[in-house]
């Protein structure tokens, strides 16, 4: 993480290992956006994507940007896999604040680019000017 940091910092273009950049959203869809337009794409977030019910809302509005019809909705049975438990670690808190301000940073504008409210860049943001 150390190493990528400078990497960023220096601006460096490398692309692996790319532990923090995968997460740069913003700059990933802007380079999307160079080649196709805007209405070619349809954003959703994990977590609409877990939970059953949003799951099912997701799946209806996807059939509908994709003009797929009939629905095959009902018969889909939507579970979780790939699923793992990770140890907790700490993290050094001005390492863990430095991060929450280069996601901030680099994902700037991301819910107007997408459509999308993220309530995790809200939580992100209170919890950098909560450290500051």
């Amino acid at each position: 993480v150390q190493q990528e940091l400078r990497w960023i910092a220096n601006g460096d273009d490398i692309l692996e290992p790319a532990l923090i950049r995968r997460g740069f959203y913003v700059e990933q869809i802007e380079r999307w956006l160079q080649y196709f337009p805007r209405d070619c794409f349809y954003f959703t977030t994990s977590a609409q994507l877990k939970d059953l019910t949003s799951f099912r809302q997701v799946m209806l509005e996807l059939e509908d940007f994709l003009d797929i019809h009939p629905s095959k909705l009902p018969q889909l049975k939507p579970r979780i896999l790939n699923k793992r438990k990770y140890e907790s670690q700490e993290i050094d808190a001005t390492l863990l604040q430095e991060l929450h301000q280069l996601f901030l940073e680099k994902n700037e504008g991301l819910e107007s680019l997408t459509g999308l409210s993220l309530p995790w860049m809200k939580a992100a943001e209170l919890k950098t000017n909560k450290i500051k």
